[in-house]
């Protein structure tokens, strides 16, 4: 009876676990700027860089703060993302947002830089009833045929109590 009571507990705690849709925390480098760009213009995932800076022809896409991103819930956090576009490099910008948490939303989805812009900001808005744990944002940047690696921008929301 000990061993049946015991299986009926861990499976309650798994799905209790499961059901919040909170996976375990991703790091990502031990800078807070997340930013597209290496030596060679590449990034991992994570949005982690070795140089920073611009590549030959193209742009890099950051974004500050890029982790360690606190919010409770019902509030909102904003992100500003910078653009250092390559010497000869005059084109329009669009940046497309996307959150891993149906109740993390972001506000514009969608960021374009015109030839003389090169920040903006948008804002994370964490749902009331959010669940407390991490999330990750995904941001895509393109121009034409020219397109940065992608930046991942990763906080916790934290319970508004």
């Amino acid at each position: 009876m000990r061993k049946v009571t015991f299986i009926v507990m861990v499976a309650f705690a798994l799905v209790a676990i499961s059901s919040t849709g909170c996976p375990a925390k991703k790091t990502v480098s031990s800078s807070d700027k997340a930013s597209s760009a290496d030596k060679h213009g590449t990034t991992d995932k994570g949005g982690s860089t070795d140089k920073g800076g611009s590549t030959d022809k193209g742009f890099t896409l950051s974004a500050k703060p890029g982790k360690d991103i606190s919010i409770k819930q019902g509030a909102e956090s904003k992100v500003t993302l910078s653009v250092t576009r390559a010497k000869d490099f005059k084109g329009a910008i669009t940046v497309d947002l996307k959150s891993n948490k149906e109740k993390v939303k972001l506000d514009p989805a969608k960021v374009e830089f015109d030839p003389a812009t090169s920040e903006a900001t948008f804002k994370i808005i964490a749902d009331a009833d959010a669940p407390v744990c991490s999330f990750s944002i995904s941001a895509n940047a393109h121009s034409g045929t020219d397109k940065t690696p992608e930046i991942q921008i990763v906080g916790e929301v934290k319970s508004k109590e």
